[in-house]
Formats: structure tokens, C-alpha cells, sequence
């Protein structure tokens, strides 16, 4: 029973909810709260008056991005926001009888760990793309300096010559592109992030090779290629990196020349070849995942697949 003077006038409104329907999905899928309320007014309600719309939802459900319950992930409802509602005058009740049905919904999935702890988490998504680069090479393997990351070399590499008078032989070089996507709640600040969060780590670890372990790689052999942000919906934001093996650890043979770009060739061929590459940083790449409710989780699924892999 609800007195309100808001419209006007004294009344007052009954509501009885007359059912719920709840919805839960996969990682493919969506979790989602109906829950239908009649609303019986003492007193005709003029449905062409906002507040009488602005009453019977405050008086149901709520406003529009209102939680259902205490924020949580460690329950299935306690991610769910009001995201749609409708109220419809019930026909020849003369604006005495209203049905409203508000939609909790949110972009969090259950996940039901076996051995431990169930929670609410965002869905990685992981894409692999096998490529290759091309390249110009003097020398083939196998060479005395192997390649690596920031490698600058200042003497010969060694290997077998294949060049003619100085001009290298084009090959290619097998790469391997790895987009990790992570779905952001900004909502929750400090828990998962915000856009400040993710802007700091997008500026940190671009260009860089990975310093530490990252989920398939040991230390300096991904690079951070590309990263970009977009929005999904209300406060849910997709941030999306893609990182870069190479065979070659992105290094070029550049041969020695002359002041005259000339190469110093002895036999024919070139001379002296060096390895060459662009000198990254090094970046530790699985801050990513402290932007996720749970980031020892979130990593597991983007190694593995599947969170029913984990612990």
C-alpha cells in the first residue's frame, strides 16, 4: 500500500507482483530477471501526467540502472541491474489498474567452479591468427647470434651466405597475432576498473614485450601489437589486445654498406650481416586481467577456454 501526493492528490496503490521468470545462460548466453507487478489505485490515475509513469515505477521497480539487491559476485543476482521496464494501463479499468514488468539483467555469467569458489565473472574472448611477415635475408641458419627480443647486433651473425652481389633473398616468417577481449565493469571503480584504469594499462604495455610469463609465452617473446576500447552497453566497455609472436622475434638482417649505401662484399657477397630491430620495453601483460572480478580466473579461461578447467 503506497500514499502519494506527488500527483496531486491523495491516494493510494496496491502492488502485488504476480510473477518472476528468471533466465541463465552460458558464457554465450545471458542472465535475466522478469518480474511482473499489478499495480491497483483507490484513485483514477491520469496516464497523460509523468508522474503518474514516475509513481507506479517507483513504486514497482525502481529506476532505470538500479540494482536489484547489495552489489556482488559471489551470487547469482547480485550483479543485476534494471535495464527496461514497461507499464500498461490494463483496459477498462478507467486508469485504476496498471501491469508493470521490469528486465534485471547484466553481462556477468556463474560460474560454478568445481573444487572452488563459484563466482560471477566477465567472459574472456581469445582469437588466434597464424600469419607471416616478410622479410629480406643474407644469411640463413644456422646463424652464430640467434634471434631475440631488442636484438641490436655489432658483429657478423654468421650462417650461410644466400645473398647474390649484396642483394638479400626475400623470405617469409611465420607469425602468430592473439587477441585477448575482456569485457570492463566501470561501475564498480576500484573492484574492476574504470576507463582510467584501462587507459593506464592500454598506455603501459603498447609496444612492449611481455617481461613475465603471459598465459602461452615466456618473458620476451609477445608484443603487444594494438589495443582499443569500446563501448557495449551502460556501464560495460570492451577492451580488446592484440599481441604478436614472431619466429624472428621481429628482428631484420641488414647488411653492411659503404657511405654510398653500398654493400662491402667479399666473394661476392655481403660481408658483414647484423641483426636489427626496433628496442621495446618490457612490460609485465597480466595487469590486463586486474581489471577482471577475478583475475586468476579470468587468466585460466584465456590459457585454457573454459573456466571448467579451473582450479
Amino acid at each position: 500500500m503506497e500514499q502519494d501526493e506527488g500527483l496531486g492528490f491523495l491516494l493510494s496503490i496496491t502492488y502485488n507482483i504476480n510473477s518472476r521468470s528468471w533466465t541463465d545462460a552460458g558464457a554465450g548466453g545471458q542472465q535475466s530477471l522478469r518480474i511482473n507487478v499489478r499495480a491497483v489505485s483507490t484513485t483514477r490515475l491520469d496516464s497523460s501526467l509523468d508522474s503518474t509513469w514516475t509513481t507506479l515505477r517507483d513504486g514497482s521497480v525502481g529506476k532505470v540502472m538500479s540494482l536489484l539487491t547489495t552489489f556482488s559476485t559471489a551470487n547469482l543476482i547480485g550483479t543485476l541491474r534494471l535495464r527496461e521496464y514497461t507499464v500498461t494501463v490494463v483496459p477498462n479499468t478507467n486508469e485504476t489498474v496498471f501491469d508493470i514488468a521490469g528486465i534485471w539483467n547484466s553481462e556477468y555469467r556463474w560460474a560454478n567452479i568445481t573444487g572452488g569458489t563459484p563466482i560471477m565473472h566477465l567472459p574472456p574472448q581469445v582469437e588466434f591468427t597464424a600469419g607471416e611477415r616478410m622479410t629480406t635475408v643474407y644469411r640463413n641458419q644456422t646463424w652464430t647470434t640467434g634471434t631475440s627480443a631488442n636484438l641490436n647486433t655489432t658483429t657478423d651473425i654468421g650462417g650461410t651466405k644466400v645473398d647474390q652481389a649484396g642483394k638479400g633473398v626475400p623470405v617469409r616468417v611465420a607469425t602468430m597475432d592473439i587477441k585477448v577481449s575482456l569485457l570492463i565493469d566501470t561501475s564498480q571503480g576500484t573492484t574492476t576498473g574504470t576507463l582510467v584504469s584501462v587507459y593506464d594499462d592500454m598506455s603501459t604495455i603498447q609496444g612492449t614485450w611481455n617481461s613475465t610469463k603471459f598465459l602461452h609465452w615466456s618473458a620476451g617473446e609477445v608484443y603487444c601489437l594494438s589495443a582499443d576500447v569500446n563501448h557495449v552497453r551502460d556501464e560495460y566497455y570492451r577492451t580488446t589486445y592484440v599481441f604478436r609472436w614472431d619466429r624472428w622475434s621481429d628482428c631484420e638482417q641488414i647488411c653492411e654498406t659503404d657511405g654510398d649505401g653500398y654493400p662491402y662484399l667479399v666473394g661476392g657477397q655481403a660481408k658483414t650481416v647484423f641483426w636489427k630491430s626496433l628496442v621495446r620495453g618490457t612490460t609485465n601483460f597480466n595487469i590486463i586481467f586486474d581489471t577482471q572480478p577475478d583475475s586468476a580466473l579470468a587468466k585460466q579461461i584465456c590459457l585454457e577456454g573454459s573456466w571448467l578447467t579451473y582450479p
